[in-house]
């Protein structure tokens, strides 16, 4: 019975390798078929265990193995590829659509507008893989979560909602909220805030607040705020800080608890959550608990109205499903909420859909519109001019008018069609709340596309991906101004530049696509008709297609509504507390504010590289956070004096305009007032700084006759320096080209490779005497050849070595010799090799005792060669189904290996305290404890006899011992060898 399972348990990893690579070939044949260019991968990436542990093997990948070995492959495996690479990736392969193949699926990705419109508006050929999102049904089945006629139920019941009367109420709500907002960041003072930690946090609040009025009818408050009695009026339901009712947790409380705890909600079984003692567990299911118990309530309290006929004047997305739970005409004879009485009407939505749909909507419209709030607020610090240009927009279209007063039919179509649609739309191309957007080809049909115009057959059941971060800075549909001042690239699609949207300055470049969509309800276009408008597909923050986002034109109001309540009044500066603090910059000139803020800047773009895909593409809030301050316009610190986002940030000029250096500080602050400049507290240098920058920035002030001298004394310098440039150079190579040395013609062929700038220049004295030397006797000299000189042949030998060894060092490189090298030798300097190398040693000496070898064949003799037989012997493979085998395999096993490891993980002496109830470890596994654990167990095992109650196999025992060279002792000596090399590594490290 012990043999039969252990022959079943060897049998079944041979079993699932077989598998595996039966699937594999199928896979890369499929691939091959379509036509597109294919990168194989030994892991399908979307797989809960590459899901849980990918990071891990990725990270082990990295460091053990050369790039050149798999970075072709194993970019692709990390679930935020696309925004790591952006469009990197693409380029690189020289292809905008291609097919990553695996032993478990072939998945296909692509960057290209074409193919990506192509998927979209055929739903039935290209459905959504549902299964992928059932997670999301853990209140009920949902718009997001169904598909075919079910889909088009949810959309049907689901759109109503959405509608420009909703929308005129959330810019209502989204000024209020921002008004909060502010509050609660100014903290009452009248010129800056502290600096601010918790802005993405604020940022999701400040969306939880509306979403919740929009959805539910909710009005959640900022502290200090008190409710009014307009909200009663409109139909708004105010939740307070604290539970009530039945409840264990306030609304806002159990909501932004579920959002937190959505993974454990979605991953884990009810069941599970019930009875689980882990402390996050707990929390998570007393909030679902709660929320779900709010939402029945707010449900039937819907019901009820919608039975007595009530209209509200308010937002009310729940409101409106609940209208559409029943076929027109039938609404008054609904019982209860989801329910009808029998034969009467038909049910469209269940009390569970309802539930279900408006927790979808709340994620959708929560994460999304928050992150891109915060992220812009981060650019626009980051780049002060285009935060200028915002500010000035808004000022133009609302002035000091109280946002309460701001009128939506005459806002939305100037702020969309602006600057400020420009930054919202900027920044949802850089940053799309989502990276990718699955799609996959039908189970029963194979589907055709059209790449390069070229058709393409796709597989059935193919999974598809849209790489949304690699189309929305593909450069065949995107605007560019050229090389990047960030970053030297070739474009400047990674650089954050608003203006790209305007069409005078996208001066239509690529053509737009102006093509109407209808899918029910009103959703809008994803950028406004007054902006720049690229191919369908290449822009796709609210995904395409019948299956876009409901709620596009609602989060493009909140979002506008947002910048324009903030950037009226205040502006936005990176904190530099880290470099200095405020008595520090208040006594900085120009230049060292500058120095200081580029650090800022620095780090504010290497921490929104850190983001990461969780639902949304967001950072982490509390590790990673970008601290910032909210001043009043006029008391900014730092960006008055910046013109540009290069990450050398420069002084817009050191030495002003002479122009502006002669006029009195009164004039200055008198025109820096008529320009919207704010000087208030600014010295004269400064002011002078302060508006030649702004004057720079804009030339079309050149026909005022304040400033007309500023741009005509700029343009004089500008004409009349390269010229003398220019001809203080052309005079140089005069003079260089003159004084060339005359070369030996009998050394011709040796100097060739000698450059000539290596020549030095004939002395006037030496020309003299040239001129001198009578013509026969040149001619004569002139006709003997002589030999070069050892110098020269020096030189030349020299400088051929110093070619021949750059040739070679490059073909070492090119081929990865000498980066593998510098890996392999970086990875065996470390304990852990050490240990494996023993390890292995121990393993390769069991390898001949437990699994002989036996012979197989033999290779025949050869008489041109005058070789003879040779036999040769292989490993006993058979023996793997033998207990012969495993016994003593498992023995080893643990004594060496297991049971070392769990004593070094829980007895790990590397341990150092970092805060409170937080340990950091120098190792996982401490290499002491281990190698110490290691030599007590094996003495115990092979020396003193130790059976630890029967489990352990005395004839296993023997066999070991007999196998390890040198014996037990030999096994103890590696242990010592492992501890030695722990102890010499710390005493280098101190």
């Amino acid at each position: 019975m012990v043999s039969l399972l252990v022959m079943v348990l060897a049998a079944l990893p041979l079993y699932w390798a077989f598998t595996k690579f039966t699937c594999f070939r199928r896979n890369l044949k499929d691939a091959k078929s379509t036509g597109l260019p294919y990168v194989i991968q030994p892991v399908f990436p979307i797989t809960l265990f590459w899901i849980i542990s990918g990071k891990l093997w990725l990270d082990l990948m990295n460091k053990a193995l050369p790039d050149s070995w798999h970075k072709s492959w194993s970019i692709f495996l990390s679930p935020d590829w696309s925004w790591n690479e952006l469009y990197e990736a693409h380029r690189e392969l020289g292809t905008d659509t291609f097919i990553t193949v695996s032993p478990v699926k072939n998945m296909m990705w692509t960057a290209d507008a074409s193919v990506i419109h192509q998927i979209t508006s055929r739903q039935v050929a290209f459905p959504k893989p549902i299964k992928d999102y059932k997670v999301l049904d853990i209140y009920g089945r949902n718009v997001v979560t169904t598909e075919g006629p079910e889909w088009r139920m949810h959309r049907k019941a689901t759109a109503p909602g959405f509608n420009e009367k909703n929308n005129s109420l959330v810019f209502t709500e989204s000024v209020a909220q921002a008004q909060g907002m502010i509050r609660k960041w100014m903290d009452g003072s009248d010129k800056s805030s502290r600096t601010l930690n918790d802005i993405p946090a604020d940022c999701m609040r400040v969306a939880l607040h509306i979403i919740s009025a929009m959805g539910f009818g909710v009005r959640l408050l900022w502290p200090g705020d008190v409710p009014n009695t307009e909200d009663k009026d409109s139909g708004l339901i105010h939740m307070g800080d604290k539970p009530v009712g039945g409840h264990t947790m306030s609304f806002e409380k159990a909501l932004v608890t579920v959002l937190d705890d959505i993974f454990v909600l979605m991953l884990t079984p009810k069941w599970l959550l019930k009875i689980a003692p882990l402390k996050r567990a707990k929390r998570a299911w007393e909030a679902y608990k709660n929320w779900k118990l709010y939402m029945e309530e707010l449900l039937e309290k819907k019901v009820k109205a919608e039975l007595a006929g009530e209209k509200s004047l308010g937002m009310d997305i729940m409101g409106a499903l609940v209208k559409s739970a029943t076929d027109a005409g039938q609404t008054d004879q609904k019982k209860s909420p989801g329910q009808l009485e029998s034969n009467q009407g038909k049910p469209v939505l269940t009390d569970e859909n309802i539930i279900g749909n408006s927790f979808v909507m709340l994620i959708a419209g929560h994460e999304t519109t928050a992150n891109t709030i915060h992220f812009s607020l981060m650019e626009l610090a980051m780049n002060p001019s285009a935060q200028r240009n915002l500010q000035k927009e808004v000022r133009t279209i609302f002035g000091d008018s109280d946002p309460k007063t701001w009128d939506y039919a005459y806002s939305v179509n100037n702020l969309l069609g602006g600057m400020v649609g420009a930054v919202m739309s900027e920044m949802l191309r850089l940053m799309p709340p989502v990276t990718n957007i699955p799609k996959s080809v039908t189970a029963n049909q194979e589907q055709t596309i059209v790449v390069d115009g070229q058709k393409h057959t796709l597989p059935k059941n193919l999974y598809i991906n849209f790489n949304v971060v690699g189309a929305q800075r593909n450069p065949k549909y995107w605007p560019s101004k050229g090389v990047s001042k960030v970053s030297g690239k070739s474009d400047d699609l990674d650089d954050f530049i608003p203006e790209r949207w305007l069409k005078e300055d996208a001066a239509n470049q690529i053509e737009e696509d102006s093509e109407e969509e209808d899918f029910g309800g009103f959703t809008g276009k994803s950028s406004s008709a007054q902006l720049f408008r690229p191919p369908r597909g290449a822009f796709l923050p609210f995904s395409d297609g019948p299956r876009s986002c409901l709620g596009r034109r609602l989060a493009q109001v909140e979002l506008i509504a947002v910048l324009a309540v903030i950037f009226q009044k205040y502006s936005i500066e990176l904190a530099v507390d880290e470099w200095a603090s405020d008595e520090e910059v208040a006594k900085m000139s120009v230049p060292e504010k500058l120095e200081v803020y580029a650090k800022a800047v620095k780090n504010a773009k290497e921490v929104i590289r850190t983001a990461t895909s969780m639902i949304t593409l967001k950072l982490i809030i509390g590790p990673t956070y970008i601290p910032a301050r909210l001043v009043k316009k006029g008391e900014e610190r730092f960006i008055q004096y910046i013109d540009s986002a290069t990450t050398s940030i420069r002084v817009a000029t050191m030495s002003s305009s002479s122009f502006l250096q002669k006029m009195r500080k009164a004039q200055l602050e008198e025109l820096a007032s008529d320009l919207d400049l704010s000087p208030n507290g600014q010295k004269k240098a400064e002011l002078e700084i302060l508006i030649d920058s702004f004057l720079i920035q804009h030339p079309e002030l050149s026909t005022d006759a304040r400033v007309a001298p500023f741009y005509k004394r700029r343009s004089t310098t500008n004409e009349l320096s390269p010229v003398k440039r220019e001809q203080v150079s052309a005079d140089v190579e005069k003079v260089a080209k003159v004084t060339r040395r005359r070369t030996i013609k009998a050394a011709d062929e040796l100097t060739n490779s000698v450059d000539d700038s290596d020549a030095e220049p004939a002395t006037t004295r030496a020309r003299s005497a040239l001129t001198r030397t009578p013509a026969r006797a040149l001619s004569l000299a002139q006709s003997v050849p002589l030999p070069p000189s050892p110098s020269v042949v020096a030189d030349v030998l020299e400088r051929r070595s110093a070619a021949l060894v750059a040739h070679v060092t490059e073909i070492a490189s090119s081929t990865g010799a000498t980066e593998a090298v510098e890996s392999a030798r970086a990875s065996l300097s470390s304990l852990l090799s050490i240990e494996t190398i023993i390890l292995f040693f121990e393993a390769a000496n069991l390898r001949s005792e437990i699994l002989p070898d036996r012979y197989a064949f033999s290779i025949p003799s050869l008489p041109i060669l005058n070789t003879k037989q040779y036999p040769v012997a292989l490993p006993d493979l058979f023996l793997l189904l033998t207990s012969s085998f495993w016994q003593p395999f498992t023995l080893w096993l643990a004594t060496a290996l297991v049971v070392p490891l769990a004593f070094a993980y829980f007895f790990n002496l590397t341990a150092r305290p970092r805060s409170r109830g937080a340990q950091r470890f120098e190792y996982q596994f401490d290499p002491l404890t281990f190698n110490v654990a290691k030599a007590i167990i094996t003495y115990a095992v092979f020396s003193g006899g130790a059976t630890f109650w029967g489990l352990v196999d005395l004839e296993s025992v023997a066999r070991i011992r007999s196998a390890a060279a040198g014996g037990w002792e030999g096994i103890v000596g590696g242990c010592a060898v492992g501890a030695l090399a722990t102890v010499y590594e710390a005493i280098i490290r101190k």
